[in-house]
């Protein structure tokens, strides 16, 4: 990567802020059978695969943070980390949808506030304020002087 350029990365990725996908992708940490949705051996057995050769290609050299990480302390509350969700239905209410940025480069200026149940003021979406079970979520980023 140049040193001018900095990456956004920005998804509904279907995994929550503990799972192996994120901690691979934030921290460059190898997958855990704790933190799989679904703990099949085989599946794990895989992950590590990958996850060793790519660390020997010496691919695992990007540094992201989660900007919805920083949540708490730019909207809530010091002892909110992430949002409760954004996704919200009936049946399911998590946070799986991320804003990933390299760290390096970017500081975040501001984040759009996730409404709360009583905002939302249904029992799941979509509904006609809200037109996806998926809340949006919007970061403001400058660029850090180096």
């Amino acid at each position: 990567m140049n040193q001018e350029e900095a990456i956004v990365f920005t998804g509904d990725l279907n995994s929550n802020p503990n799972s192996n996908l994120i901690s691979y992708i934030l921290e460059n940490q190898p997958p855990e059978l704790e933190k799989m949705q679904y703990k099949i051996p085989e599946n794990l057995n895989l992950m590590k695969e990958i996850f060793l050769n790519l660390k020997e290609k010496n691919q695992l050299i990007m540094k992201f943070s989660n900007a919805y990480s920083h949540y708490g302390t730019f909207l809530v509350d010091h002892n909110t980390q992430y949002p409760n969700y954004t996704v919200y239905t009936s049946h399911y209410m998590e946070t799986i949808d991320h804003i990933l940025y390299s760290n390096d480069k970017l500081q975040i200026v501001k984040l759009l506030k996730i409404p709360s149940p009583e905002e939302i003021n249904e029992k799941e979406l979509p509904n006609s304020l809200h037109p996806s079970d998926h809340l949006p979520l919007i970061t403001y980023f400058q660029f850090l002087d180096n």
